[in-house]
């Protein structure tokens, strides 16, 4: 059998249907790999997918799979493009798939809000305080076109985020991708743009399915129905990319979540891959670079 460094070796897999659609106001991409390294014994008892010289050449503009996931980043392909958003536009929707459509601003001007002091929060992380000062810019501008004062809010997670604008304490908030749709169905959240990078155009990030290079029973999504039952490591209940964007796309692809395989939380993006590479999990959907 052909032994692989499973530390050093972590396939990337994935549709080209999913990659395009996953990405919204997000950040960074999939799990690391390395295409180095790792004692190897030929063998022909293992399948295609698990030798990565045969792997197809990768173009960003038509992806075919499996790639290491060092390929990928390489190629910059853990973020969208702008023509991936000209994609989404396309295809926008005027009722949601799932939940309440965004909510319309009242007619009668009496129900508006009309606050002093506008708060502001940014996605919940370590340190919120951190950010501060570097959206100091962006403050400074809300502040200009509104008129009004405006205060960073220090808010510690997504559920805290979610309750403030649903309380009416919180009136402006870059959420994370998964947290949008709870602040748009319970806090009436209205979205209206998303971060894009000025020089390269790029946004969000990409829906990754990781493995290990080495695994023989998982070379494509549909692997992940078979008996016996993948034990597959999302990433957080609240998680879009590790957890909330696959069991709908993925469902989309013939694969539903907890039916075909089993569902393990991992904490995070980070240790999904990592349990990936340490083989306490067969795979991991991931959007973001642990």
């Amino acid at each position: 059998m052909r032994k692989v460094d499973r530390r050093k070796f972590v396939s990337g897999i994935g549709a080209a249907t999913l990659a395009s659609i996953a990405g919204c106001s997000g950040g960074g991409g999939g799990g690391g790999g390395d295409d180095s390294g790792g004692d190897t014994d030929s063998g022909d008892d293992m399948p295609a997918h698990t030798d990565p010289s045969t792997y197809p050449e990768f173009d960003p503009a038509d992806p075919e799979f499996p790639q290491l996931t060092s390929t990928l980043l390489e190629a910059g392909f853990e973020t969208g493009s702008v023509d991936d958003l000209e994609r989404l536009r396309e295809d926008s929707r005027d009722e949601p798939r799932y939940g309440q459509p965004v909510a319309e601003t009242p007619d009668d001007e009496s129900e508006w809000l009309d606050p002093d002091t506008l708060e502001f929060s940014l996605t919940p992380t370590e340190d919120p305080t951190v950010y501060e000062e570097t959206l100091r810019p962006l403050l400074d501008n809300i502040a200009e076109e509104t008129g009004k004062e405006v205060n960073y809010a220090s808010l510690d997670s997504y559920a805290a985020q979610v309750e403030a604008m649903r309380s009416e304490r919180l009136h402006l908030a870059g959420f994370s991708t998964g947290a949008v749709p709870y602040a748009v169905n319970i806090a009436d959240a209205v979205p209206f743009a998303i971060q894009i990078d000025g020089e390269e155009g790029s946004f969000g990030y990409r829906l990754w399915l990781i493995t290990q290079v080495d695994n023989p029973d998982i070379g494509a999504l549909e692997d992940l129905a078979g008996d016996p039952m993948q034990n597959v490591g999302h990433a957080d209940p609240s998680s879009n990319s590790g957890n909330l964007a696959p069991r709908a796309l993925f469902n989309n692809q013939g694969v539903v979540p907890e039916e075909d395989y089993e569902v393990s939380y991992s904490g995070g993006h980070q240790q999904g891959a990592l349990g990936v590479a340490n083989g306490d999990y067969d795979a991991a959907p991931t959007g973001r670079s642990p």
